[in-house]
């Protein structure tokens, strides 16, 4: 047994749930900058008033990762202690809701669509802990930051979209 009672595979899994979080985060920050441009479009966008600095998001979601990635653990171990699978699942499914919605809102320029996937995301989140939080263990509690924190990322994308509309397709002139 190591520090805290944790056994050494068990530490292993934790620094891989960590990981993966942050690996995840890799492939969406990928899949919004694949688009050349995409920075500065996103930079171009009109934003609230209340929109945080540019320097806020980066250490808010590394400590929301470092949160998902011990929650991951924790259901993990409710899963080696019996609990059903689901908010396992659920956990995977919205490690890749999250990487899919940076590359819709950034890489695809579709603001109205990240607001959908951002709320297939929160959703995802929230059955994760609902189904995390049927077990022993507290998993849920260490979603809660990354709920809270989608959840505000989400209504800044609806702001960006409703302040940033799609232009209008250009007319094709009718055939005679």
């Amino acid at each position: 047994m190591g520090p805290m009672g944790i056994k050494a595979d068990e530490g292993w899994m934790l620094l891989l749930f960590i990981v993966a979080d942050f690996a995840m985060a890799g492939v969406g920050s990928w899949l919004g900058e694949r688009r050349p441009g995409a920075a500065d479009w996103y930079a171009s966008l009109r934003r609230p008033r209340h929109y945080p600095a540019a320097w806020v998001f980066a250490p808010i979601w590394s400590l929301v990762g470092l949160s998902t990635g011990v929650a991951g653990w924790l259901i993990w171990r409710q899963g080696q202690a019996g609990a059903p699978a689901t908010a396992l699942v659920l956990y995977g499914l919205q490690l890749l809701f999250q990487a899919v919605w940076q590359g819709v809102v950034i890489g695809s320029r579709r603001l109205g669509g990240g607001v959908a996937q951002g709320l297939l995301l929160w959703g995802t989140i929230t059955l994760t802990a609902w189904e995390a939080a049927r077990s022993p263990g507290g998993a849920w509690w260490w979603l809660l930051p990354y709920w809270l924190w989608t959840g505000y990322c989400v209504r800044l994308n609806y702001e960006l979209w409703r302040l940033n509309p799609a232009p209008e397709p250009p007319e094709v002139p009718a055939l005679s």
